[in-house]
């Protein structure tokens, strides 16, 4: 958090699955975001089709976890950046 004049701004915004954007990557991509009991989750095709060892994450950007890595990238580790300029002014008597 940063604060301006008594106001305060995020200066992050969490890689949820539900977020639209990060929802319509994971779609684009050939992957699906399920709600695990209230927690939203990155799931590819053969995790819904049940198969063994499959990884499902509550995260839209990871490093690791190949499976939702291979053959397509359902998972990523691209960071998202914003730059905004500060500027301050400093009293004077």
């Amino acid at each position: 958090m940063f604060a301006i004049i008594g106001t305060a701004l995020p200066m992050s915004d969490d890689h949820k699955p539900n977020r639209p954007d990060e929802e319509r990557r994971i779609k684009r991509a050939g992957g699906h975001v399920i709600d695990a009991g209230g927690v939203f989750r990155v799931a590819s095709s053969r995790g819904l089709a049940g198969v063994k060892g499959s990884t499902f994450l509550s995260v839209a950007r990871a490093f690791g976890d190949i499976g939702l890595k291979e053959p397509d990238p359902l998972v990523i580790s691209t960071p998202d950046v914003m730059a905004s300029g500060m500027h301050f002014r400093t009293r004077t008597r």
